[in-house]
């Protein structure tokens, strides 16, 4: 019989307190015990795998959006790289770890739109909108890193950003209860659409296994694509009590 993986912070929290009861009151504790660190490194391992995924995965995205501009000779290339490295920073020194503050997976989305409004014409960079509400700007929710980015990607990989008034919008709220709802909306090319296939690809899977394990019955991401338009809501449980 296969040992059961247990998933997310939390139940790595509870797998710990459980490893010290077996300590103390188990028999054949040095077995059981084996078997649940194995078990939590098994874990974490995949969870690192799939975070490191995402890296290039963005990072391969965003150099072809450059290369673009710096082809044209556009003037805004070197804005772009300045951005790009704000965004590489947080990658690098800020999101290694299992959980960040709310704020701080927002202000890595608001670099990664003001990135991506540097590939529009000046007029239309409000055809990129970002709407929050009900997040108070010391809130301490915690969520994993890099969560929500992989639907913010898929809306400019595979959008249509010609369509006004508003190509891409992007809505964030935290309710009362401490849920948290994140929805992306994107006009869709369909010429483009039947050229490249199903959206999503490795970040949308990547997502999805990483919501599997890090919120397991705590998430529910629903994906509707229409002909023209696509919408993909993410919501997610409010924090569970850490066990004392």
């Amino acid at each position: 019989m296969r040992p059961r993986i247990l998933a997310g912070p939390q139940q790595l929290v509870a797998l710990e307190v459980e490893n010290q009861k077996v300590e103390h009151y188990g028999q054949g504790a040095p077995a059981q015990r084996n078997r649940r660190e194995l078990e939590r490194q098994n874990l974490l391992t995949e969870l690192a795998l799939l975070k490191a995924q995402v890296n290039p995965h963005f990072l391969f995205n965003t150099l072809n959006n450059i290369y673009s501009l710096t082809k044209q000779q556009s003037a805004r290339a070197p804005e772009a790289v300045l951005r790009l490295s704000e965004i590489m920073r947080y990658m690098l020194y800020e999101s290694n770890v299992e959980q960040v503050l709310l704020h701080k997976e927002l202000a890595n989305i608001r670099s990664f739109l003001d990135l991506q409004r540097l590939r529009l014409p000046g007029e239309a960079a409000t055809a990129v909108a970002f709407q929050e509400s009900g997040i108070p700007a010391d809130s301490s929710y915690p969520i994993a890193p890099m969560l929500l980015l992989p639907l913010v990607e898929n809306a400019f990989k595979h959008g249509d950003l010609s369509v006004r008034p508003q190509a891409v919008r992007l809505a964030v709220a935290l309710s009362e209860a401490g849920e948290l709802r994140f929805a992306v909306h994107n006009f869709v090319d369909a010429l483009a659409q039947q050229l490249e296939g199903q959206p999503g690809g490795l970040g949308l899977a990547n997502l999805r296994r990483r919501l599997n394990l890090l919120y397991p019955n705590r998430h529910t991401l629903t994906v509707d694509r229409q002909p023209q338009e696509h919408t993909v809501v993410l919501t997610l449980a409010p924090p569970s009590p850490m066990p004392r």
